[in-house]
C-alpha cells in the first residue's frame, strides 16, 4: 500500500523567542510525538507521555484532537498493510487509543477507512482481468473478516469499485462499435458473478444495441426487408434509407482569366490601334451537386437509388470502395461518376450490410 511508517526524524529548532518563553512550537511537539511512536511499542506509551509533550507546547488535548486522530489513523494503516488485524494489533491500537484519549467513534472511523482502503485495492486487483471467480470472492470475504470491516464500508467500497469496473468493461467492449455474442456473454457473466444489476444510461444502451446489430450483420446475419422495388430471383434487400438525396461531383466554372501580349500603334492624333493575342483560361472547381431525391437501398446484388427523376443502380461487383459518414455514404465505382447519398439513416449499418454482401460475392 506504500504506507509511511513512523520514523525517527530530526527535531526542528524551537527558536530563540520560544526558548525564552519556556515553550516549544506545535510542530516541535508533534515531531517529538512521532519519534516516540517510532521508537516505543504502542502498548508502552502512557497517557502521561502524551500529556508531558503537549504541556511543553502549552497545548490542551482539545486543541490537538485532529492531529492525534490523524496519527492514530496512520498507525491503523501500518497495521492493515498486511491485510489483517491480529489480536496483538488490536491490543496495540487500544493502548494508543487510551494514550491519545480518542473516542470509540474516532477509532472505528479510522479503522474502517484504513481497512476500506486495503479492501478496495484487493477488489480492484481481483477485477483487473475482467473476471470474478468464486475463489476471488472467498478471499475477499476472508479479508473483510480479517480487517473487521463494517458492512456499511464494505458495501460502499464494493459498489464504487464494481461500478467503475463494469463501466471499464463496457467501454472496452464498445470501443470498436461492435458487440459480439461472446462479448455480450462476458458482460452478463461478470455482472452475475458480482451479483449486481448494472443499469445502463440511454446512450450506452443505444450504443450496445447498435453494436450487437452491427456484429450480427458482419457475421452474416443480415436483416431482410420487405421493400416496394423489384428484386431479382434470389435477391434480398438488407438496408433502406428513405427521404435522402443523391449527389454527384460536377465541374463548375468559377471565373475566366484573360491574358496575353498587347501592342498599341498610333494611327492619327488621338487614335491608337491595339494588336496582340488574348489567352483565355477557365478556372473550375469540383462541386458536390444535388441531382435527385429519393430512397436508398442495399441488396445482396446491388446498390439502388430510387429517385424522383430517375433510378440509379450499381452492381456490387462494380464497387471499388465505399466510405461511411455520419450523415451519408460515398460509393466509388469502376467507371462513371461516384455516388454520394446524404440524409437521415443508420449509415454505419448500411456500410456493414455492403461489406457483408461483398463478402458473399466472393
Amino acid at each position: 500500500m506504500g504506507v509511511e511508517r513512523f520514523r525517527v526524524a530530526e527535531i526542528p529548532s524551537a527558536g530563540f523567542l520560544n526558548r525564552l518563553r519556556g515553550r516549544i512550537p506545535r510542530e516541535v511537539v508533534f515531531a517529538k510525538l512521532r519519534n516516540l511512536l517510532a521508537t516505543t511499542p504502542f502498548h508502552e506509551i502512557a497517557p502521561s507521555d502524551v500529556d508531558n509533550l503537549l504541556r511543553e507546547g502549552n497545548l490542551a488535548r482539545g486543541e490537538v484532537h485532529d492531529e492525534l486522530s490523524a496519527l492514530f489513523e496512520q498507525a491503523v494503516q501500518i497495521f492493515a498493510a498486511d491485510k489483517r488485524f491480529s489480536d496483538n494489533d488490536r491490543a496495540a491500537l487500544l493502548a494508543l487509543q487510551t494514550a491519545f484519549a480518542l473516542s470509540d467513534n474516532d477509532v472505528s472511523g479510522a479503522t474502517d477507512r484504513a481497512g476500506g482502503a486495503v479492501y478496495e485495492t484487493a477488489l480492484r486487483e481481483a477485477l483487473a482481468d475482467g473476471i470474478f471467480t468464486d475463489g476471488e470472492r472467498n478471499r475477499l470475504e476472508e479479508l473483510v473478516t480479517q480487517l473487521r470491516l463494517s458492512s456499511s464500508m464494505q458495501q460502499q467500497v464494493f459498489a464504487s469499485v464494481v461500478r467503475g469496473a463494469l463501466q471499464t468493461e463496457y467501454s472496452a467492449v464498445l470501443e470498436d462499435g461492435r458487440v459480439t455474442a461472446e462479448e455480450d456473454q462476458h458482460l452478463t457473466a461478470l455482472a452475475a458473478a458480482l451479483g449486481v444489476s448494472f443499469h445502463l444510461g440511454p446512450e450506452t444502451q443505444l450504443a450496445l444495441d447498435r453494436g450487437r446489430r452491427l456484429a450480427r450483420i458482419e457475421g452474416g446475419d443480415m436483416p431482410i426487408l420487405d421493400v416496394p422495388i423489384f428484386l431479382a430471383k434470389g435477391e434480398q434487400c438488407h438496408f433502406l434509407a428513405r427521404g435522402v438525396s443523391q449527389h454527384e461531383m460536377r465541374v463548375v466554372t468559377k471565373r475566366v482569366n484573360y491574358s496575353g501580349p498587347v501592342a498599341s500603334l498610333k494611327i492619327v492624333r488621338g487614335v491608337r490601334w491595339r494588336i496582340g493575342s488574348v489567352s483565355v483560361q477557365r478556372v473550375t472547381k469540383d462541386v458536390l451537386t444535388k441531382i435527385d431525391d429519393g430512397d436508398f437501398y442495399v441488396t445482396n446484388k446491388k446498390i439502388f437509388f430510387q429517385g424522383l427523376r430517375k433510378n440509379t443502380s450499381i452492381a456490387l461487383g462494380k464497387i471499388v470502395h465505399f466510405q461511411i459518414y455520419s450523415d451519408g455514404i460515398q460509393i466509388d465505382k469502376q467507371s462513371g461518376k461516384d455516388m454520394y447519398v446524404n440524409g437521415p439513416g443508420e449509415w454505419e449499418v448500411a456500410g456493414a450490410c455492403i461489406e457483408a454482401a461483398l463478402r458473399g460475392l466472393k
